[in-house]
């Protein structure tokens, strides 16, 4: 957390905490005061507008850090996992659209496979059927059913986690935050800014469904709403509710599309950076794709379970050392005994520690 409030005044956190929490003190503010005529200690006399605006945003920025605290909590729910593993039991309806996704592309790829293999030309709308069901499946949902989440925002997550494991067969978790050490700032700067609008619309989401709540508890506590009429439909301010709920609804759509959007980047970083995780981590360069796999499958086990025994074989500088030497020593044996002795006498010429020596026939001179 305290890593964190040195960002407190950047661009990414005014988006994604900030506006969200600004814009739920005022409906607040609105519901409290305006539809329930309580007191908040706010006038708006002008007298007092500029320090009740610096209220406003004390509160403001009060509510965005709280956001920040609660962020992974408030991710993680709308993600699906909630507890007493009741995600796992009520994701039927998500598990349907990932097999209706997965059998369509199943029948376009057979009905590909029959015309290729009679020999006649692929139609477009089968290719374009078959393009948009491969690109919905890899980015709306993990690679197996037993991943699936309660939620198209959880799934569309799960979708991007998978990725490096799928493609190299390093697992996200680990491997993400040893990532961002190589990941040049330029980049990270545009993987933040993606991140930033998942956030807002997370936030947003969220902060709607606050609003219900708030709202139907100071109706109560202002006796305007009795429990036995708390959904009425013919109460004084019953659209209240229901936009809030409109809100969380259209603010979950913008949340699920940033996040895949968000994804892209973070994929892209996988693909881009990941030979360069592997020089800092000083691994042996592989040989082969299934060698570089199976490394990294390695590296995943070692540091998910603490145990070097896992993990890959890395570089040593001795190592690098006899190798240089023995090359020098091969390109040696390549010259001949007057251009080794030249070389010779060069070193020693250039060496700064290296002792004068005086002709034998020359006398020193007395002092």
């Amino acid at each position: 957390m305290f890593g964190e409030l040195p960002k407190l005044f950047e661009r990414n956190f005014a988006i994604a905490y900030f506006l969200p929490s600004a814009a739920f003190v005022a409906i607040t503010y609105l519901i409290v005061v305006r539809l329930f005529g309580l007191s908040a200690g706010l006038t708006l006399s002008a007298g007092t507008f500029l320090t009740e605006l610096a209220a406003f945003g004390s509160v403001s920025l009060l509510g965005g850090i709280i956001l920040l605290i609660v962020n992974r909590g408030v991710v993680r729910l709308l993600e699906g996992y909630w507890p007493f593993n009741l995600g796992q039991r009520v994701n039927w309806i998500e598990l349907w659209r990932f097999r209706k996704v997965r059998a369509e592309s199943e029948l376009s790829d057979r009905k590909m496979a029959e015309l290729e293999a009679s020999g006649q030309a692929i139609p477009d709308d089968l290719q374009n059927a078959w393009d948009e069901s491969e690109k919905r499946k890899a980015n709306r949902f993990p690679n197996e059913e037993r991943l699936i989440l309660p939620t198209s925002f959880g799934n569309t997550f799960r979708a991007f986690e998978t990725y490096p494991r799928v493609m190299y067969g390093i697992n996200a978790i680990p491997g993400w935050f040893r990532l961002l050490a190589v990941v040049p700032k330029d980049f990270r700067d545009l993987i933040d800014s993606a991140r930033a609008r998942v956030d807002f619309w997370v936030n947003i989401s969220f902060l709607s469904l606050l609003v219900i709540a708030e709202f139907y508890l100071v109706a109560i506590y202002a006796g305007r709403i009795h429990l036995s009429t708390l959904f009425s439909v013919k109460g004084r301010f019953p659209w209240v509710p229901l936009l809030a709920l409109l809100g969380f609804w259209i603010a979950y759509t913008f949340a699920r599309n940033a996040a895949a959007e968000w994804g892209n980047w973070v994929k892209s970083a996988f693909d881009l950076y990941l030979p360069d995780l592997r020089a800092k981590l000083e691994f042996v360069p592989a040989a082969t794709k299934k060698e570089e796999r199976e490394k990294w499958i390695s590296f995943n086990v070692a540091v998910l379970t603490r145990d070097p025994r896992f993990m890959p074989a890395k570089i040593r500088k001795e190592t690098k050392d006899a190798t240089s030497m023995e090359t020098l020593f091969m390109e040696l044996r390549k010259l001949n005994e007057q251009e080794r002795l030249l070389l010779l006498e060069a070193v020693v010429r250039t060496k700064p520690d290296a002792p004068q020596t005086q002709p034998a026939n020359q006398e020193k001179t007395k002092p």
